[in-house]
């Protein structure tokens, strides 16, 4: 067994998972509250374990939380769900919770079981930027789940419902926004994102209900320029201001998707950042922004900050605009459903 210095476990370690006496593997029966972790797994490629604990279903989901993060050491060690290797570049590896996602026999026990596996959305494997998206929509979906009024809608539910364009269900490829007809420096303006589509709905004491829609949301690392360079056509900020323009305002969001209306959330890494990319988008506008366009900040794992916490905080916050006031759904819900009301 390894161990470190203080002759501990080392924590990434996956031991071998057999029986002192035959050396055979340890069977384990599968519990629903493991069932549910690979659901949670299926949908966010990757998650910290505070993340998946708080997104459990409070009637499988216990109160021993040690007890829990030893069930999915066991999980871990029988190749039910993996420990990235790629999180141990994390400065504060060794004091942050630790991150899984789904391992082999996790990904056979949800074939077995009919769970739908969601396939990634980026052909570039970018861990740090990956997780910073599914942390991003886990924040939402627990915000969703744990405030009076709020619903999410998934991705499914818009391609159940009636509103959404037949064309949109047929495809082959949904998720493909069409080609913005804009390029900078040689590079294609792209409409991307780094989430699937989703609404958050709002319901009212009398059984009102109102829903804003998103195209999905945006998760920069800070590790692409602001603007477009004269060397390289590299992926920048500009272009995919541009992008949300566009879609603004040609409607792209109706017409492809059959959303009534389209936020942009657009989260990065640091209060600066977010101060240089809002400063980009008021030169873009003019000075007049988009209502559309929500701003906010998280620090992603390589940060030296302590690791982010699962809370609804986060998405209940005021989002910063350009050209406009704060943002914040529950007020926005609050008034939309007050004037369907009047």
């Amino acid at each position: 067994m390894q161990r470190d210095t203080l002759n501990r476990r080392k924590r990434f370690h996956k031991l071998p998972g057999k029986t002192k006496h035959t050396g055979e593997r340890r069977q384990l029966e599968i519990t629903a509250r493991d069932v549910a972790v690979f659901k949670i797994l299926a949908r966010y490629r990757y998650l910290p374990i505070d993340f998946i604990w708080r997104l459990l279903p409070a009637d499988i989901r216990g109160t021993c939380y040690k007890r829990f993060q030893e069930r999915m050491g066991e999980l871990h060690h029988q190749d039910y769900l993996n420990r990235p290797r790629a999180q141990r570049r994390s400065e504060n590896a060794k004091s942050r919770p630790l991150i899984y996602e789904l391992g082999s026999q996790g990904k056979a026990e949800c074939r077995a079981r009919g769970i739908e596996i969601y396939p990634r959305l980026s052909d570039r494997q970018q861990f740090p930027h990956d997780l910073m998206a599914c942390m991003v929509m886990a924040y939402i979906e627990i915000a969703c789940a744990e405030t009076q009024g709020l619903q999410l809608v998934t991705w499914e539910d818009i391609l159940e419902h009636p509103a959404t364009p037949e064309v949109l269900r047929a495809s082959k490829h949904p998720l493909s926004i069409p080609k913005i007809p804009i390029r900078l420096n040689g590079t294609s303006v792209s409409a991307k994102r780094d989430s699937r589509p989703f609404g958050i709905r709002g319901y009212g004491d009398g059984g009102n209900h109102y829903a804003f829609c998103s195209t999905g949301i945006e998760a920069d690392c800070s590790n692409e320029p602001l603007r477009p360079s004269d060397i390289t056509a590299r992926a920048n900020i500009e272009a995919k201001l541009r992008g949300y323009l566009y879609i603004e305002e040609e409607k792209v969001y109706q017409t492809h998707f059959g959303f009534p209306n389209n936020l942009d959330f657009f989260i990065t890494t640091s209060k600066r950042r977010m101060r240089n990319i809002m400063q980009l988008f008021s030169d873009l506008t003019g000075g007049k922004g988009a209502d559309h366009v929500l701003f906010a900040y998280l620090p992603n794992m390589n940060s030296v900050e302590t690791a982010p916490e699962p809370n609804a905080e986060f998405f209940l916050q005021n989002f910063e605009r350009v050209g406009h006031p704060p943002f914040n759904i529950i007020n926005e819900l609050h008034a939309a459903l007050q004037k369907g009301a009047a």
